[in-house]
């Protein structure tokens, strides 16, 4: 039992090293303040009076675990599980905040804010990332929001193919699998503009060539006007693409031209 003049010298003053009646080891502080460890005559962690821990950091005031001052080539935090459980397992009971937040905002070009790896050679099926949402009332839970606001790529899916499904009951008609969305920020359209999907095919070269693509378009300026037009648009060895056929509003086909005026309009 260790005490100052500082403490007081009672039972419930200073530091307490020892056992009690369980048994258990006790390093135990009654005073409303922190606990320092060190080695090398330097400070490496510290519990604070409200019971953060912070290593590396002199003040976890902001976190109940804090973890800083890593070593060039150490990584922050590493959990080797030899068991068939979860390595890191977080339960939260937030309502309107993040379960886990990634703020990585000095990334350079070869970096990542998150990278999950597999070199597993078993040829089961399985997920590499699920994301479930376990209620069906929960109607309006988006599984999967991507904001890129740069012109960057918002998702890359490279070495496989990408396939949707959703059950569908008897009678419920078209299901919608996949929504394209052009939103205008609160300016006025001047007619063109619209969502594409763009067919990229391989060439000798590192990167594909533009191929082909297929748009719905505005056609019309006026924002109160929701009239589309299909579009397929091919590339003729130039990786330009040049509008091949259209299908207006009206449900005219146009081939070779952009104004089809009747059913069927070639020119």
């Amino acid at each position: 039992h260790f005490t100052n003049t500082t403490t007081g010298t009672s039972h419930d003053d200073g530091l307490l090293v020892g056992i009690d009646a369980d048994e258990k080891a006790n390093l135990w502080n009654r005073e409303n303040t922190s606990m320092l460890f060190a080695t090398n005559n330097t400070q490496r962690m510290e519990i604070s009076a409200d019971g953060n821990v912070g290593i590396g950091d002199s003040d976890p005031s902001e976190a109940k675990l804090s973890i800083d001052g890593v070593a060039s080539g150490d990584a922050g935090l590493k959990i080797n599980q030899t068991q068939n459980e979860y390595a890191l397992e977080i339960v939260t009971s937030a309502t309107s905040s993040h379960g886990l937040n990634i703020n990585a905002s000095s990334l350079q070009a070869s970096g990542r804010a998150g990278t999950f790896y597999s070199n597993s050679s078993n040829t089961g099926t399985r997920d590499l990332v699920a994301i479930i949402n376990d209620h069906a009332s929960a109607t309006g839970t988006t599984a999967l929001k991507i904001q890129q606001d740069s012109t960057g790529l918002a998702l890359n899916a490279n070495g496989g193919g990408v396939a949707i499904s959703k059950n569908v009951s008897a009678g419920s008609g078209e299901t919608a699998f996949l929504t394209l969305s052009a939103t205008d920020g609160g300016v006025n359209m001047s007619g063109g503009e619209g969502a594409s999907i763009l067919f990229k095919i391989p060439d000798d070269e590192t990167n594909p060539s533009i191929g082909a693509s297929i748009a719905g378009i505005k056609e019309n300026a006026d924002d109160s006007i929701s009239n589309t037009a299909l579009v397929f648009r091919t590339s003729q060895n130039d990786e330009t693409l040049d509008e091949a056929m259209r299908i207006s509003s009206a449900g005219n086909v146009g081939i070779g031209t952009t104004s089809p005026a009747s059913r069927l309009h070639l020119y």
